[in-house]
């Protein structure tokens, strides 16, 4: 009877431990949760205009942007969110094709150890999430260019080689870390900038039997590789804000710009708004709730960042691509 009573007096206290500490210790959501008082003091600090960073609510980190930093690949470029919190490393491939190509094919792998909510099967769903967004973003580009203006050799368009021969672009994204949020805007400036820094090679179609496509032979030589810049100057950034659930009043809430992991979590709900160099908008994409009166000042904020990002970053492209820049 003792060491039955022992028993379960142990086996209470083991519960009671696992109940307390359970949720933060060791668990893939270890660093994605926040006490109350964690939560009180980010949410207080939205209030009065301060963030624990020392960052206005509209202000950015800053961002370390490297072009052409991987030599096999047509064109790369990586970006890392001040801190190295948000890693993101693109790299761009070209094939060729005998048909033409429907849109850019955007591949995202995210690491294991990029976040905490990316082992298993979580890394796949976010990796599909992005991709699929940057699809959406990118289509209205690529549109621009379509199949039936300017595809021929003498068009100077370098994504079309002839009426018969397309080049088909490969977007591969590779997450290395994720734990500083804003995951989507960092990769799209990555995106942009790798495709502003592609060069692809020379190619010249063979002609077979009858004068039909019997394939193509391409230059190896680096120093014929065409810049596609000039078709990609276009190409949006997409900015990210959050509306904080702690509102100022019922119609007016606290605008966020680029929110770390921490403070998503003190969020309602936020918008992605993709901007073209022009303030066009390129796509939206919500999560959450989110207030009309909110959500029309989102977009105008974006309108006005947009701009002024792509601006900064193709001085910094242009600089590191040198005078062969057309930017």
């Amino acid at each position: 009877r003792i060491i039955k009573r022992r028993f379960l007096v142990g086996l209470l206290i083991w519960s009671f431990v696992l109940l307390l500490a359970g949720p933060f210790s060791g668990g893939t959501m270890a660093r994605l949760r926040m006490s109350r008082a964690e939560r009180a003091y980010v949410l207080e600090g939205f209030a009065i205009g301060a963030r624990s960073d020392g960052r206005g609510m509209a202000e950015l980190r800053p961002v370390t942007l490297v072009t052409s930093c991987l030599p096999t690949a047509a064109g790369s470029a990586r970006c890392k969110v001040q801190g190295g919190a948000t890693d993101v490393v693109v790299g761009i491939k070209g094939e060729v094709l005998m048909s033409p190509p429907t849109m850019l094919n955007f591949h995202v792998d995210c690491s294991a150890t990029a976040h905490p909510d990316f082992r298993g099967r979580g890394g796949s769903d976010i990796a599909a999430e992005l991709e699929q967004t940057l699809k959406i973003l990118y289509a209205p580009l690529y549109q621009q260019h379509s199949v039936s203006t300017l595809f021929n050799s003498g068009s100077h368009d370098p994504i079309a080689l002839n009426h018969s021969c397309w080049w088909n672009i490969h977007v591969d994204v590779q997450v290395l870390q994720s734990t500083g949020g804003n995951l989507l805007d960092v990769c799209s400036l990555g995106v942009r900038a790798a495709l502003i820094t592609t060069k692809l090679p020379s190619v010249r179609l063979l002609l077979g039997d009858g004068g039909l496509p019997g394939g193509v032979e391409v230059d190896e030589d680096v120093m014929t590789r065409i810049p596609i810049e000039r078709w990609t100057s276009g190409a949006p950034v997409t900015i990210t804000l959050h509306d904080v659930d702690r509102p100022i009043s019922p119609d007016i809430g606290i605008i966020l710009v680029d929110a770390t992991a921490e403070e998503e979590l003190c969020t309602a709900g936020s918008v992605s708004v993709g901007i073209s160099n022009r303030a066009h908008i390129c796509g939206i994409r919500s999560k959450g709730v989110l207030r009309e009166a909110v959500l029309d000042e989102m977009v105008r904020v974006s309108l006005d960042m947009g701009p002024k990002i792509i601006s900064t970053t193709d001085e910094v492209i242009k600089e590191q691509l040198g005078s062969n820049s057309l930017l």
